[in-house]
């Protein structure tokens, strides 16, 4: 089939197999393209080379806190940024919320809210 538009799409930046699969089949089933990242530094990369029009990225990862790298994200496209924990940090929160993230997410289930998230984000 010939389609007039591309599937939007969502960078997720995690290391986590299980959130990143559990997250990876909710986009499937919403018709999103996935493109993965395991770390901040990996997601930069990507970012700058495929952009997308979400990004969902965990707030810690291995070489980083998501919080401090949103106008690297940002740039230069824009896309909305949604930052999601299991635990919480409220000095990264506000940090994140003040440079213009979508939404900042504390569940310790985030594979189980960020889909609905994700649909009104795009």
């Amino acid at each position: 089939m010939n389609m007039s538009h591309t599937a939007p799409s969502v960078l997720i930046i995690d290391g986590e197999k299980k959130i990143l699969d559990s997250l990876q089949q909710c986009v499937d089933a919403m018709g999103i393209l996935a493109i993965h990242a395991p770390t901040l530094q990996k997601g930069l990369q990507i970012n700058r080379s495929n952009p997308c029009e979400v990004i969902l990225v965990r707030d810690i990862l291995p070489d980083g806190a998501a919080c401090y790298e949103i106008e690297s994200l940002l740039d230069p496209h824009s896309p909305e940024i949604i930052i999601y924990t299991t635990e919480g940090n409220a000095d990264h929160a506000e940090h994140a919320l003040k440079c213009g993230v979508w939404d900042y997410v504390i569940d310790p289930r985030p594979e189980d809210c960020l889909p609905e998230l994700l649909g009104r984000a795009l």
